[in-house]
């Protein structure tokens, strides 16, 4: 946790697609990793991702043993940049190089949140934790901070000029 920076940033609920595009236009990301609530939240994510010229696959329950490898070989051969996972899909994963990873939506445990986090930011290298979060979630983002006894910075949205400005650099 100490080696990545965390972020959040607060957004409605219908608002978080166009967020995390608007991020992924200025962040310079090697490869990330996103973390949804559920199987079908990382499914129409990745379709959505997609769409947006963001290549993305999802790694969820749904996939077969098989399909998770070769999955995860893509991802970390280069080939995939973003996952889109479950919790339950991500565990036991140990992947090198993740720069950002983004939480679209807050885990119910703050446990939860710190093995997240810690898929960037290994073997002594920096990375980001994002943090996609509606503003009823403040308190959630309080104790997430308490618990990692490590602050979480609010940052504003990139806006159209940022992202202009970032494509012409």
């Amino acid at each position: 946790v100490a080696t990545t920076e965390q972020r959040y940033y607060l957004v409605n609920e219908k608002d978080k697609l166009a967020a995390l595009t608007r991020l992924f236009e200025v962040e310079p990301i090697s490869s990330a990793l996103i973390f949804a609530r559920t199987k079908i939240r990382t499914g129409d994510l990745v379709n959505e991702l997609n769409m947006r010229g963001f290549p993305a696959e999802a790694l969820n329950g749904d996939l077969s043993q098989d399909a998770r490898e070769r999955t995860l070989s893509r991802f970390r051969a280069g080939q995939v940049k973003v996952l889109v996972a479950t919790d339950v899909a991500a565990r036991g994963l140990d992947i090198e190089g993740i720069s950002h990873v983004f939480n679209y939506d807050l885990p119910d445990d703050t446990e939860v949140y710190v093995h997240r986090i810690g898929r960037t930011g290994r073997a002594g290298k920096a990375g980001i934790a994002i943090s996609l979060a509606r503003p009823g979630e403040r308190r959630a983002l309080r104790e997430i901070e308490h618990f990692t006894r490590q602050p979480m910075t609010e940052h504003t949205i990139p806006s159209v000029e940022d992202i202009q400005s970032k494509r012409q650099d």
